[in-house]
């Protein structure tokens, strides 16, 4: 029978964790993660046509140009997930569906694509 003449490494990791602070933190996100759910939020059919449209003059059609060519520069995969979500107004889970990949790499190519369109 071997004895220890220190306890295992795991239960050495487990002594140095503090578990007041960990307990803290998941109690933390726990709460945060309910505030985002019952978030209030309004169906964007409400919102004024002048939040959501783009004006039919001049502008507007410079805009929607800068906007295409823009899209041109993105990779596809951030580009469908963008258009998909952002334009489309599809749930993750539908696009996950469309484009035939996990919820995850989608949200990353979403953010990728807003955040370089936005540099």
């Amino acid at each position: 029978m071997a004895r220890y003449s220190r306890p295992p490494p795991r239960v050495a990791a487990l002594r140095r964790t503090n578990f007041k602070a960990w307990t803290h933190r998941i109690l933390r996100n726990r709460f945060i993660g309910n505030l985002r759910k019952h978030r209030p939020t309004s169906d964007i059919e409400d919102a004024p046509l002048s939040v959501v449209g783009v004006s039919g003059g001049h502008d507007g059609k410079i805009e929607l140009k800068e906007a295409q060519r823009l899209l041109g520069y993105l990779p596809s995969d951030q580009r469908e997930g963008l258009l998909l979500i952002v334009l489309e107004g599809m749930s993750y889970g539908e696009t996950v569906e469309i484009a035939d990949c996990v919820v995850g790499t989608m949200k990353s190519c979403v953010f990728r694509a807003r955040r370089q369109l936005q540099a």
